[in-house]
């Protein structure tokens, strides 16, 4: 998979996640990450591995989020 589009969901989910409350509702936070998810879900499992495994390679790239983006394919229901 495109590591640019691995890197876009995974900041896009970083914003969400990490956005203060007096810039972005939270409940709207939490709806959109839950919808993130629903919809990388019903992808073909082909791609949620290659999601997965870029995911992976590029955790450790986002500092003191890295924990957070590690997490991700579990969090986002994609494992």
């Amino acid at each position: 998979m495109d590591r640019n589009i691995v890197a876009a969901l995974v900041e896009m989910a970083i914003f969400l996640e990490f956005t203060g409350e007096d810039q972005l509702d939270p409940d709207a936070s939490i709806q959109a990450l839950e919808q993130l998810g629903a919809t990388l879900q019903a992808a073909p499992d082909g791609v949620k591995r290659e999601l997965v495994e870029g995911i992976a390679l590029i955790a450790g790239n986002y500092g003191d989020a890295a924990d957070f983006v590690s997490e991700l394919p579990v969090n986002l229901g994609l494992v």
